[in-house]
C-alpha cells in the first residue's frame, strides 16, 4: 500500500486511507512497537541484560540506512537526467546546491521526501530502553498515561506553523511525522508485545457487541472521509495524529485481534516475510522509487501505465 501510494497515479484512490482516516504508516509503526515489544519479552524471559544495546544497534543500522538513500538521492540530484527532475519535482531547495543538506541530514533535521519514517525509528527505537524499564517498574498503565499526555500536549500546544515556517526558512525538511505525537501508537504496540495478555483481558470484558459497534464507526469515518466532511484539520492531522486518525487507527487495531483471536489457527499472510526484512524492503521502496517513478508523467502516461507502474514498484519488494 506504501509502495502504491508513493508511486502515484489512479491507485492510490483506493489504497491510500481505504479504512477512514488511516494511511499505512500508521499500521506500520503499531506492528513495529508490537514487534520490539516482543523482542523485549524474549530478552527477559532469557535473562538477557543487552535489549538496551540491541535498541542501539539497531537504531543505527537504521540511521546508516537513512544516510545511504539521502546519498543515493544527492547523487541523482547532481547526475543530469529524469531522475534529477524528479528529485527537484519533490525537493526543490536541492536544486541550488544538494551537498549543503548533508550537515543537516546528519542531524536528522533534513528528511528526504517519503523517507520521513527512518529518522522516526531511529528516535523511537532510542526512547524503548526507558519506556520498557518504566513498563517493568510502573506497568502498562502508568506508561500509557506518561505517552498519552505528551500526545495531548502536541495536539494543544506543539506550534506546527512557526516550526514549519521556521524549518522552511532555514532550508529544513524535518518530516511529516512528530515524534511527540507518534511515540503514542508506537507505545501501545510496545505494551502489547511485551505484555499480550493486559489488552486481552480488558478487551474481552467488553460487550458482544463491541466488534459491531466499532465497524459501525469505521463505515462511518469512511463515509466522513468520502464526503470530505468538515472535520476540523486538528483532528485528522497526520503530522500530530489528530485526535479521530488515532481512533480511527485503534478501532482496525481491535477489529484485527478480535478476528485474530476467534481465528488463530488462520493461514500465516503470504507477504510476512517482507516484515521480516522490513528494513532493507523499505529502503529498496524508496530507491526503487525515485530511480523508476521519474519515467512517468501523471498528465501525458496513460492511467493503465502509472497502474502497471505502481504494481512493479511493489512487487519489486519481493526482490
Amino acid at each position: 500500500m506504501i509502495a502504491v501510494n508513493h508511486f502515484g497515479g489512479p491507485l492510490p484512490t483506493l489504497t491510500y486511507q481505504p479504512f477512514g482516516y488511516v494511511t499505512g504508516a500508521e499500521g506500520f509503526v503499531l506492528i513495529s512497537g508490537i514487534a520490539v515489544g516482543l523482542l523485549a519479552r524474549r530478552f527477559t524471559a532469557a535473562n538477557r541484560l543487552d535489549f538496551n544495546r540491541w535498541c542501539l544497534r539497531r537504531a543505527g543500522w537504521i540511521y546508516a540506512v537513512h544516510l545511504a538513500i539521502l546519498a543515493v538521492i544527492l547523487s541523482l540530484a547532481m547526475a543530469p537526467g529524469a531522475p534529477a527532475e524528479f528529485v527537484f519535482q519533490n525537493m526543490p531547495e536541492l536544486a541550488v546546491d544538494p551537498l549543503q543538506k548533508v550537515p543537516a541530514a546528519i542531524g536528522l533535521l533534513y528528511q528526504p521526501r517519503y523517507n520521513a519514517i527512518l529518522p522516526l525509528y531511529c528516535l523511537l527505537l532510542l526512547m524503548t530502553p526507558p519506556a520498557i524499564a518504566a513498563l517493568r517498574r510502573f506497568g502498562p498503565p502508568s506508561v500509557l498515561g506518561a505517552s498519552v499526555l505528551i500526545w495531548a500536549g502536541v495536539q494543544i500546544g506543539w506550534p506546527t506553523a512557526t516550526v514549519d515556517a521556521w524549518a522552511t526558512h532555514h532550508g529544513l525538511r524535518l518530516g511529516i511525522k512528530n515524534p511527540l505525537a507518534w511515540q503514542l501508537l508506537f507505545v501501545i504496540g510496545l505494551v502489547g508485545g511485551f505484555r499480550p495478555g493486559w489488552y486481552g483481558e480488558r478487551l474481552k470484558s467488553l460487550p458482544l457487541r463491541t466488534p459491531l459497534l466499532f465497524v459501525v464507526i469505521a463505515i462511518g469515518l469512511k463515509i466522513c472521509l468520502s464526503l470530505h466532511a468538515g472535520i476540523p484539520d486538528v483532528f485528522l492531522d497526520g503530522d500530530r495524529l489528530g485526535a479521530i486518525r488515532l481512533v480511527n487507527t485503534l478501532i482496525l487495531a481491535y477489529l484485527v485481534w478480535h478476528g485474530c483471536s476467534r481465528h488463530p489457527d488462520s493461514a500465516a499472510n503470504p507477504v510476512s516475510f517482507l516484515g521480516r526484512y522490513s528494513l532493507p524492503v523499505f529502503a529498496w521502496q524508496i530507491v526503487g522509487l525515485y530511480l523508476w517513478r521519474p519515467w512517468f508523467d501523471e498528465t501525458t502516461t496513460p492511467p493503465g501505465l502509472m497502474v502497471l507502474g505502481g504494481l512493479t514498484l511493489a512487487a519489486s519488494q519481493f526482490i
